[in-house]
């Protein structure tokens, strides 16, 4: 039995559908269960969107998930449960920089880079950036100066600052800037599925 995967680029999709009348799942779905061997297709529904498989088929990237693309000003991105590709500001990507980079990793001709994951917190740094996000929404957290972690917010009126010694939190690395900071949200929503 042949496994096919549902998420096929243009040209493996035109492939089989030119081995028999086109139907109505080929159209509709982008998944071909043709009639007269339906046995050899295996349709798997994705758990997340579509362009996690396509930017990246071999390790599927995760909603929220941080990646560069390559070429593309205001790095890092991050696919959104809808899946529109968001750079680091939040905003839809659009320009010409990041949508020709975005087709050209969908056709194999260029890579994503991978950033690392979220840095191993202890017990106790999580417990305080709960605390920190339940004080202050749309929290960030950043290195600074290689002796004080600040975590911020911007709200409709006001920016909330708040510096601490890194010494509570010794996971917080460099990677994470003002320009990139650490999305405190996103970090505790990943944290309680993996702890599901």
């Amino acid at each position: 039995m042949n496994k096919m995967s549902p998420f096929l680029t243009v040209k493996e999709f035109q492939s089989e559908c030119a081995k028999h009348e086109v139907c109505s799942d080929c159209k509709f779905y982008g998944a071909c269960s043709a009639t007269c061997h339906p046995q050899d297709w295996i349709i798997a529904k994705p758990d997340r969107p579509k362009i996690c498989y396509l930017l990246c088929p071999e390790q599927p990237l995760e909603v929220e998930e941080k990646f560069n693309l390559p070429g593309a000003g205001r790095n890092p991105h991050c696919i959104a449960e809808s899946g529109i590709i968001k750079d680091s500001y939040g905003f839809t990507s659009t320009t010409y920089n990041e949508i020709y980079s975005i087709f050209s990793c969908i056709n194999g001709e260029r890579h994503i880079e991978r950033l690392p994951s979220y840095p191993d917190f202890t017990d106790a740094e999580v417990e305080a950036l709960k605390w920190y996000n339940s004080y202050s929404r749309n929290a960030a957290c950043v290195t600074q100066n290689h002796d004080s972690v600040m975590m911020f917010s911007k709200g409709e009126y006001k920016e909330t600052q708040m510096f601490l010694p890194t010494s509570l939190f010794p996971h917080i690395t460099s990677e994470y800037t003002l320009k990139h900071p650490l999305d405190i949200a996103a970090y505790l929503k990943w944290r309680e599925q993996k702890d599901v």
